[in-house]
């Protein structure tokens, strides 16, 4: 489980995109569909719905048309935007430096007593057998 700013930005990402695809779904429109009512590529409509490209605003405004909901333009473009926040303040940190960020959790680091993780992946050392 990633949860760095970064990844928290391509999973806000990728839950947009799937919001925008559902709402295209709830209509029956196919994406090649939408594209071609919208005037835009194929790809550029997966991108948005996968969440690899961020829509323009005209791009959200266009996309809530054709699907026949324009009432969640505002709402979508509000999302959008905070995600562009979210990763404008990650290359934000990211320029100045990770120390501020990573110095953050020092207390806590210093506070914790015991650390425990969970690796379903890996057999610990006294259930192993030969072989």
């Amino acid at each position: 489980m990633n949860t760095s700013p970064s990844s928290s930005v391509q999973e806000a990402r990728a839950v947009f995109g799937k919001r925008l695809r559902d709402i295209r779904r709830s209509t029956g429109m196919t994406a090649r569909a939408l594209a071609i009512h919208a005037g835009w590529s194929e790809s550029k409509a997966s991108r948005m719905e996968t969440g690899r490209t961020p829509p323009s605003d005209d791009d959200l405004l266009r996309y809530v048309t054709i699907c026949g909901v324009p009432e969640q333009y505002e709402d979508l473009r509000a999302a959008a935007h905070g995600i562009d926040e979210m990763y404008v303040e990650w290359k934000r940190l990211q320029r100045n430096g990770l120390k501020r960020a990573q110095e953050a959790h020092v207390s806590l680091n210093a506070r914790t007593h015991r650390f425990r993780i969970y690796e379903p992946g890996v057999v610990p050392g006294l259930l192993q057998t030969a072989g």
